[in-house]
């Protein structure tokens, strides 16, 4: 069957929210890829002058039991077909095990989908650090007053709120639906144009609702507060200061505007540096880059909930042992262990519901 009649039922859905042209080859396959990074532009984020790269351990990788493993089946084999192109572990900081496979190797940027919306978090806490945000409990409309004349709520909704996903904004973030709200978003020709047409279904603080919106809007508020775009924070405050080996680039719309709720791309030993950093209570080489108290935060878990401040916690199901996580589509995952001193990013085109725990088993094997 042709495409072309799901296009356009889905553009009559969608209205005045326009598509960025360059995103019709995937409006044709109709989900976000890997390849992505290659068919919208992006901001470049460039490495350290001076990289750091990791120093390796020399001990091996003892692996728990793989999910769904066939018998005597290498994990690098395992790895490969569970659509992993990228898998890294790093121990007392220590690079312990490294493997790449679908074509990729360590220095390509590999986008992270959601996992941008914990780089987002971080920056929020590079900006308490610097002094250009004050505080996560003002209104948005503090930075973006134009909200305000849309919605008089938007002047109760603080940056804590939406970093906790409790907007309490109509958002359908139905993932493979392509008429719903976020896959438009993604494939929007104009990001900050969508806040004009955005509706409470609540009360800011209500239930948790996960929104990409809602990073879009803090991204908004950042760059308004600090005058620079989320993408040239992450080169100047993270990724120049941990001493990134390699480049990185943010997707951005047809006017520049960066997704931020969705599009970094990056290596999988540089971003391992924010899940170190993280480690270190946001310091880095006798520097405080985030404050400790924004790690602790933003990092543990809403009372009930599995959710902090755009980061991850276990499922309450399981044991709380301090472990958190960054995750975005397809299994894309920065996992940090505090207690065992470990950091894993997953990066691949197929997720699991098993990654966590089985990241949590090799932080405890090793």
């Amino acid at each position: 069957m042709s495409a072309a009649p799901i296009v356009a039922a889905a553009l009559m859905l969608v209205g005045c929210h326009r598509p960025d042209t360059q995103a019709w080859p995937i409006l044709l396959h109709a989900e976000a890829r890997l390849s992505d990074r290659d068919v919208f532009a992006a901001q470049r984020v460039d490495a350290a002058p001076q990289s750091l790269p990791w120093p390796r351990s020399p001990k091996p990788l003892v692996w728990p039991g793989l999910p769904e493993a066939q018998a005597g089946e290498a994990p690098e084999a395992w790895l490969a077909r569970q659509s992993t192109v990228a898998f890294l572990v790093i121990k007392d900081g220590r690079l312990r095990y490294e493997h790449y496979s679908g074509g990729y190797a360590a220095g390509d940027p590999i986008p992270s989908f959601s996992v941008a919306k914990s780089v987002v978090s971080a920056l929020v806490g590079v900006g308490l650090q610097a002094g250009w945000l004050q505080s996560v409990d003002q209104p948005v409309t503090h930075w973006l007053p134009e909200l305000a004349q849309r919605d008089p709520r938007f002047s109760r909704l603080t940056l804590r709120e939406l970093l906790a996903m409790r907007s309490g904004l109509a958002w359908d973030e139905a993932v493979g639906n392509i008429a719903s709200d976020v896959a438009w978003y993604y494939l929007a020709a104009d990001l900050r144009g969508w806040f004009d047409s955005l509706d409470f279904a609540g009360e800011p603080g209500d239930a948790f609702r996960y929104q990409s919106v809602n990073t879009q809007l803090i991204a908004a508020a950042l760059e308004r507060a600090s005058g620079q775009s989320i993408a040239t924070l992450l080169q100047r405050w993270l990724w120049q200061p941990l001493g990134a080996e390699y480049p990185a680039s943010w997707s951005v719309d047809a006017l520049g505007t960066v997704k931020a709720f969705c599009c970094l791309n990056a290596g999988a030993r540089d971003l391992a540096r924010i899940g170190e950093l993280y480690l270190a209570q946001g310091r880095w080489r006798g520097r405080q880059i985030i404050p400790s108290s924004w790690v602790a935060e933003s990092t543990t878990a809403i009372a009930g909930g599995e959710y902090g401040l755009h980061w991850w916690t276990p499922p309450k199901s399981e044991p709380r042992r301090g472990d958190y996580y960054a995750q975005g589509l397809s299994g894309q995952y920065l996992y940090i262990y505090p207690a065992r001193r470990t950091v894993i990013v997953r990066l691949g085109e197929r997720n699991g519901e098993w990654w966590p725990a089985l990241m949590r088993a090799i932080a405890e094997a090793n």
